[in-house]
């Protein structure tokens, strides 16, 4: 699905409950001029940063592991390093 916001800019969402592999495959990213970031529920606390303009030699997504320091982090998790429910 197309879709087109307030400012001109457009995206789009897809969706898909059968795919093969996949435990809990919720993911968002979002691009733009000056960088993007992707979030994967399989992956719960930590987010991949890219900023752009950076050295291309040298250039890449950056990990960043939410915990404390990121409210409203405590809402969901006990501790910096721990996901949400048990790993199974």
């Amino acid at each position: 699905m197309i879709v087109n916001f307030e400012r001109g800019c457009s995206g789009s969402i897809e969706a898909n409950w059968v795919a093969t592999g996949r435990k809990m495959q919720l993911e968002f990213e979002v691009y733009g001029t000056k960088g993007a970031l992707h979030f994967s529920q399989e992956r719960f606390n930590e987010l991949h940063y890219y900023r752009a303009g950076t050295d291309p030699r040298t250039s890449g997504f950056s990990r960043i592991e939410a915990g404390p320091a990121h409210p409203p982090y405590s809402n969901f998790t006990v501790a910096g390093g721990h996901q949400l429910g048990s790993m199974t």
